[in-house]
């Protein structure tokens, strides 16, 4: 049954080789296919390019977290471990079961697994495992703090969790929601229309908050000058930044936003907020220019100082922000640095 598997998976992935000779060429970490991967199709307006490996069928997140593995195995004895893995995927069944001491599979509702459990509820002893290993799982979960709990409970001191969960939405662009800002954007946009400045502010998304942003678009009369274009797909969003001068992005709560790195790796400053990560990418003066939250003053003042400079000027912060993207947003360097993490308070194995 193995080998019948292997063959059909060289078959499709041979097929799509010779089908796609023209196009990239990548590795995958985890069963070592090389050739152009297939883009995921989320739906009609949604398509992330180079996504999909078509031997393995394995994902962007997979492939990171194989190399993270991979960082991990030069400092740790990962045979005499033990490791339950929650949700298996089952090309990381295969490279787990040779590589750990005893591996479990556990999962609520797969058939194929050694544990139907619910991950709120485990039959396992306390500290029975050295790692703990369930990606995209606890998004799922209602009760995620009592999963915690529990992962806690069955890991061994300084065990391994390793608990993957997204923290964006796939859309490149933001949502339009409260949060965002954009209501106040809209005011700050009316404020420099007032001032005779002539400009167009481009709102790339959508969301349940389109119809309040749109009736304070009309209250401040700025119909010929704030568009919203709804959700785009990945290529528009890259058309659309480029051709702007500055993006804008006046949050009150934030992880790392993508739309920033994305805007910054094309070569375009970004004003925004003081708020969790941003100011990781964002380098005030030399990048964009960071305000406080909730500010509309300072945020009309960082309009205007964008809406009066240079374009040439505006180009060089926006390679200095493309170069900063670059060097700490490295996918290798990145995996390193988890690895390294992970091994700071782990068990030593011998």
């Amino acid at each position: 049954m193995k080998y019948l598997v292997q063959l059909k998976r060289w078959i499709k992935s041979t097929g799509f080789q010779f089908s796609h000779l023209s196009k990239e060429k990548y590795t995958c970490p985890i069963c070592g296919y090389q050739g152009s991967f297939a883009n995921f199709v989320l739906a009609e307006s949604e398509i992330i390019k180079h996504s999909r490996c078509p031997s393995c069928d394995s994902f962007e997140r997979h492939r990171l977290q194989k190399l993270v593995i991979d960082q991990l195995k030069k400092d740790i004895n990962f045979g005499k471990m033990r490791m339950l893995h929650f949700a298996p995927e089952y090309f990381f069944q295969e490279y787990f079961k040779p590589l750990v001491g005893e591996y479990i599979t556990a999962d609520l509702s797969m058939n194929k697994v050694d544990y139907k459990v619910d991950l709120t509820s485990l039959p396992f002893k306390n500290a029975e495992f050295d790692i703990v290993f369930a990606s995209h799982v606890l998004e799922h979960i209602k009760d995620d703090r009592k999963a915690l709990s529990e992962i806690r409970r069955v890991l061994k001191p300084k065990g391994i969790a390793i608990l993957p969960v997204p923290i964006v939405g796939v859309q490149t662009i933001e949502r339009l929601s409260e949060q965002k800002g954009q209501l106040m954007l809209i005011e700050a946009a009316g404020r420099l229309f007032a001032e005779g400045f002539m400009f167009k502010l481009v709102l790339v998304g959508d969301g349940s908050f389109r119809e309040q942003i749109e009736t304070a678009i009309a209250n401040s009369r700025l119909e010929e000058t704030v568009e919203i274009t709804g959700w785009a797909t990945e290529a528009q969003v890259q058309q659309q930044i480029l051709a702007d001068r500055a993006m804008v992005l006046p949050s009150f709560a934030e992880g790392l936003p993508v739309v920033i790195m994305e805007s910054l790796a094309l070569g375009r400053p970004v004003i925004s907020t003081y708020v969790a990560g941003i100011p990781e990418l964002v380098e005030p003066n030399l990048s964009g220019w960071l305000i406080p939250a909730g500010s509309v003053e300072a945020l009309v003042t960082a309009m205007r100082i964008v809406l009066q400079t240079p374009v040439s000027q505006l180009e060089q912060m926006g390679e200095m922000g493309r170069q900063r993207v670059a060097q700490q947003h490295n996918i290798q360097q990145n995996a390193e640095k988890l690895a390294h993490l992970f091994t700071i308070n782990s068990l030593s194995y011998s």
